[in-house]
């Protein structure tokens, strides 16, 4: 499925708007039939010689693939913002035999707003601090707003905070064409940075793959010696020979 994503801000100074579209391969199931092998890279930096020590692991796996959309809005927000995203998305009628989903299409939706964020302090307790409620995250496809459920979480010692909602839902098979709609709404204690939208289309193309990754095993260090004593080696082995030729 292909997807165009678009956005809106208001109270966000400066937004930038950047966006990726890419498929990846999701895995079901057990991964099987590993195979391990043992990999060194050496790097000479600094008159030092560190060697890396690598393992690397395939194996084979069943899966599926699935088109996605990220659109990241960065900006400034000064006093109460908001940020709509808006997505469209198309099925050629050819590519309905390669979708792997039995019944309706599913999709999945990822939102998110962070920043830094002013904390308020307790009444009767000033040395007691307290975060801003989170951003309101909504559903506005129907035209009527619909709440969603947020995870949001602060950090008092940095005084940041990231919000964030992910939704699922499915959508009728013969679908031909698609699109949503989502609102973010921040009050002016949220001093919000960036915002996200992520989209993934439904399954198709199942089958088993090959992956693999790398485990980081350590690193030994070793000195390497200055050229002027490589010399003095290379000297001193020379006339070492030429002292047993003469014997």
């Amino acid at each position: 499925m292909t997807f165009t994503a678009t956005s809106a801000t208001t109270g966000i100074d400066d937004a930038v708007e950047t966006q990726w579209t890419d498929s990846t391969f999701i895995e079901h199931g057990e991964r099987y039939n590993f195979a391990y092998t043992l990999r060194d890279e050496v790097v000479f930096e600094n008159g030092m010689q560190s060697i890396y020590h690598y393992r690397d692991v395939t194996y084979d796996v069943a899966g599926h693939m699935r088109d996605w959309t990220l659109l990241n809005v960065d900006g400034m927000a000064s006093g109460a913002h908001s940020v709509q995203f808006a997505v469209t998305g198309t099925l050629d009628a050819t590519q309905m035999s390669r979708l792997v989903d039995g019944g309706d299409l599913s999709f999945q939706v990822f939102l998110s707003l962070g920043g830094s964020y002013a904390p308020g302090t307790v009444p009767e307790y000033p040395d007691l601090v307290q975060p801003p409620a989170p951003p309101v995250f909504a559903d506005t496809s129907s035209g009527t707003p619909v709440d969603l459920s947020v995870s949001a979480y602060y950090d008092p010692e940095q005084l940041h905070y990231i919000a964030n909602v992910h939704q699922t839902f499915t959508a009728p098979r013969d679908l031909a064409a698609y699109d949503h709609s989502y609102l973010i709404y921040a009050n002016e204690e949220l001093l919000s940075d960036q915002a996200a939208f992520m989209i993934h289309g439904p399954g198709y193309d199942a089958g088993t793959r090959n992956l693999g990754y790398s485990e980081f095993l350590g690193i030994d260090v070793l000195p390497v010696p200055e050229p002027g004593t490589w010399m003095m080696l290379v000297a001193g082995a020379g006339v070492l020979a030429a002292w047993r030729r003469s014997r």
